[in-house]
């Protein structure tokens, strides 16, 4: 029987939200041995840079969960569907079983593949497959051509232009990484 759940997938959970629209509250169901790109997760969420920050312990019981014991069956408690649900692609793809711990971490609980989907169906959220070892490359081919392309301006700067004799100039007029030793 222990055999059966050798292949198993163990799931780590979080739930995150926007520091400043704490209204926006996320649940992450990721295998366990997946790297979350914080930065390319919070272009993809559209959260701002350095807005998104696991959940306080207010929000954690409002769905039943105390920290570490976040798992798929919170969901379940979600009854005002405050939480945006993201799944990781491995577990929807290719697990066949996914592990977790329920509603307490003494314990885990495995559900076959099948029963994991209807579990985020029945739970009533609607979900969004990410696909986390791709997410940075994702999001960068999202970002609008016009930021990426932006032309580098290089000051081309007339030293003599607008001296008065006499006169003290302030200010850089050399860019340190177009001209160091001037720069400096």
């Amino acid at each position: 029987m222990k055999d059966a759940y050798a292949n198993a997938v163990h799931t780590k959970n979080l739930i995150l939200n926007n520091k400043k629209k704490k209204e926006e509250v996320w649940i992450i169901h990721a295998a366990h041995n997946t790297e979350i790109n914080m930065k390319a997760l919070e272009k993809k969420l559209k959260t701002g840079s350095g807005n998104l920050r696991g959940a306080s312990e207010e929000v954690l019981q409002s769905i039943g969960c105390k920290p570490g014991m976040v798992n798929a069956f919170a969901l379940l408690n979600d009854t005002d569907k405050k939480l945006r649900v993201l799944v990781d692609e491995t577990l929807l793809t290719t697990a066949e079983m996914v592990s977790f711990h329920p509603m307490t971490n003494e314990t885990s609980c495995f559900l076959n593949q099948a029963n994991f989907k209807k579990l985020l169906e029945l739970a009533g959220h609607a979900f969004e497959t990410v696909n986390f070892a791709t997410l940075a490359e994702d999001v960068a081919k999202e970002a609008p051509k016009e930021a990426k392309e932006a032309p580098v301006k290089k000051n081309k700067v007339n030293k003599d232009a607008g001296k008065k004799e006499d006169a003290h100039q302030l200010g850089i007029e050399f860019k340190k990484l177009e001209n160091m030793s001037m720069w400096y």
